[in-house]
């Protein structure tokens, strides 16, 4: 930032003039020939009012530069917490849910072919496996889409 005094010191703009005019006054004409030149002498005004509106300009930048930092940090950092929720969610199914599902399946299908269930639990547990199944693969594709867009947040492009 420029000092206070460079400010005041700074190149007046010169002005040049040239002037005639000419008066007819009686017979003969009185012709004036003149010049001039001029240097304004910023002793009450030195663009204050201009350095005044630059200096609010650049305080607004910089405040708009720094909410757009806060905004973008907030976004990646949510998109983060979101990717953390939803590698979670499928450490969940993949690990726990769906093997208990599959297994619960196998076992009253067993009963089922030894006679001692009937159809409906059968099916019920079918419906049960597949509703799970399909949620794991929602939740996978929820993950690959944050993660695309964690990727564009941070930069990265097409590959």
């Amino acid at each position: 930032m420029k000092s206070p005094w460079r400010r005041r010191s700074a190149c007046p703009t010169w002005r040049l003039a040239w002037c005639s005019s000419a008066r007819i006054a009686g017979v003969l004409p009185d012709k004036r020939w003149g010049g001039s030149l001029a240097i304004p002498l910023p002793l009450w005004n030195r663009n204050t009012g201009g350095i005044a509106a630059a200096q609010a300009r650049h305080r607004a930048t910089a405040l708009e530069r720094t909410a757009l930092e806060q905004a973008i940090s907030a976004e990646v950092s949510n998109a983060l917490t979101e990717l953390q929720r939803l590698q979670a969610t499928i450490h969940l199914f993949h690990d726990t849910l769906l093997p208990q599902s599959r297994e619960n399946l196998a076992l009253l299908q067993h009963a089922f072919s030894a006679g001692e269930v009937g159809i409906v639990p059968l099916l019920t547990e079918q419906r049960q496996v597949i509703a799970l199944s399909t949620e794991y693969l929602e939740t996978r594709f929820a993950y690959r889409v944050a993660l695309v867009a964690l990727d564009s947040m941070l930069g990265g492009g097409p590959r």
